[in-house]
């Protein structure tokens, strides 16, 4: 009885053995001459046709090929399309942010000026890129609050002027019907002096704010046509500081301030959570 075990068992071992020795065999062989591979590869090709076009792997193969004829990397076109800005058109655009995700502590959009015959061609990718970019500068230009200091004392003058071109007598002596009367009393009893800094004053606030929307417009315009060459955004203590500098070097550059609840809405970023 036990002769025949160990029997069983020799011819187990051998057969075991023998099995390996052969799969060894057949692996190194293969990897000598790849001629396994190559038969089955040979077999695939020529069983492809006659194979059913479906399953979950032929739907992504199918999807991802349909995409790319609609969609491709790059096309040569006759035209590019009409409604592209020139900074679309002629640049290419980069997004720099760091970190890559969250609330970002350094962000720049820089331009990159492109040769003619790049122009000319539709590069998908360019042209996604730069239209999603221009969006994103152009928004956070006009959320911008610039620094109104270069106009303060042409403001200063301009203001001066107007007030001096008022009459002396800066207060009717009729009661005005949208006034209280106690608010018209007091501004009477104040000296002509301080009602005509605080009638300056106002007038400095009107034509600052008048030239801060005509340099946001401005700026806009510049943007559009590829005249600023470079954006940064840097956070500083309770908002972010920006830059914007042009193309042209000898033009100043401009400074300007975006709150950090601003750029969380432009980056599609969650409101930042109150804490308790």
């Amino acid at each position: 009885m036990e002769r025949l075990v160990i029997k069983r068992l020799a011819l187990a071992l051998l057969a075991l053995a023998l099995t390996g020795a052969f799969a060894f065999s057949l692996a190194y062989f293969e990897h000598r001459t790849h001629s396994v591979s190559m038969a089955l590869g040979r077999y695939l090709v020529g069983t492809n046709e006659h194979r059913p076009a479906t399953g979950r792997l032929w739907d992504v193969i199918s999807s991802e090929t349909e995409a790319r004829s609609v969609l491709p990397d790059s096309v040569v076109a006759d035209t590019l399309p009409s409604d592209l800005v020139p900074l679309v058109r002629n640049t290419r655009l980069t997004l720099h942010r760091i970190p890559e995700s969250g609330l970002p502590g350094y962000l720049s959009i820089i331009t990159e000026d492109i040769s003619t015959d790049i122009r000319a061609t539709t590069e998908t990718g360019r042209l996604i890129t730069g239209n999603r970019l221009h969006r994103l500068g152009r928004t956070l230009l006009a959320s911008a609050a610039f620094d109104p200091s270069p106009f303060l004392d042409d403001a200063r003058k301009i203001a001066r002027r107007m007030r001096l071109d008022l009459p002396k007598e800066t207060i009717p002596s009729t009661e005005p019907d949208h006034l209280d009367s106690s608010v018209v009393d007091t501004i009477r009893t104040l000296p002509q002096d301080i009602i005509a800094v605080a009638l300056e004053e106002t007038f400095v606030s009107v034509i600052l704010e008048q030239k801060l929307a005509q340099l946001t417009k401005q700026t806009l315009s510049d943007w559009d046509a590829g005249h600023i060459q470079q954006l940064f955004v840097n956070r500083s203590l309770g908002n972010h500081t920006g830059e914007a500098y042009f193309v042209d070097a000898s033009q100043p550059r401009l400074r300007f301030t975006v709150s950090t609840s601003n750029l969380r809405v432009l980056l599609n970023l969650p409101p930042e959570p109150i804490l308790p």
